[in-house]
């Protein structure tokens, strides 16, 4: 089998590259007319000028990390491009074909942290696991519905969700407890 076909029949996966504060946006358009699919984690928030004038802007959740899904071949090539530090690595993960245990992020995980930035309501702001592991709960009413996560209350009272995300720690938004439920 030649090289060609090799890389056409290798797995996808979602990899994690480190790239310059504020450039997050401007590497996954130089990356999208190479064979991979990149993602920003950002969210948009609407923000008030002293003038009380309203405009909607994307915040990137996740400073200086752009999520791509490529084939390991495309990655190697990837990772030269001058845009590119690094990709993440997983000390405990099994090393690749290279030698290196390069980080993959499973893709039930990239879809959760789609579907959190796109319905939440509220910030969702990533933080380290610094909660003890709670109850699986699932959201059943609110724009949130049918996310599953980890249900917790800070000092103040604040009840969140949060989700797991390996290697990378946990995304968190405030939620009503009126609005979860054990999950199934």
């Amino acid at each position: 089998m030649n090289d060609v076909n090799e890389h056409n029949q290798s797995p996808r996966h979602w990899y994690v590259a480190v790239v310059n504060h504020n450039s997050e946006r401007k590497a996954a358009q130089r990356l999208s007319s190479d064979d991979c699919e990149c993602y920003v984690a950002s969210q948009s928030q609407v923000r008030v000028s002293p003038a009380g004038r309203r405009r909607t802007v994307e915040r990137v959740v996740i400073p200086s990390l752009l999520f791509i899904r490529c084939t390991e071949h495309t990655r190697l090539r990837v990772v030269n491009t001058p845009f590119i530090y690094r990709f993440l690595t997983n000390r405990a993960g099994a090393p690749n074909a290279y030698g290196k245990p390069v980080a993959i992020i499973p893709d039930e995980q990239i879809q959760q942290l789609q579907f959190m930035l796109g319905h939440s309501e509220r910030p969702v702001e990533m933080v380290e696991r610094t909660y003890a592991k709670g109850q699986r709960v699932e959201v059943v009413r609110g724009p949130l519905r049918g996310l599953q996560g980890v249900a917790a209350t800070d000092t103040d009272g604040h009840a969140y969700i949060y989700v797991d995300f390996d290697l990378l720690g946990a995304a968190r938004t405030k939620i009503p407890l009126t609005d979860i439920q054990p999950a199934t």
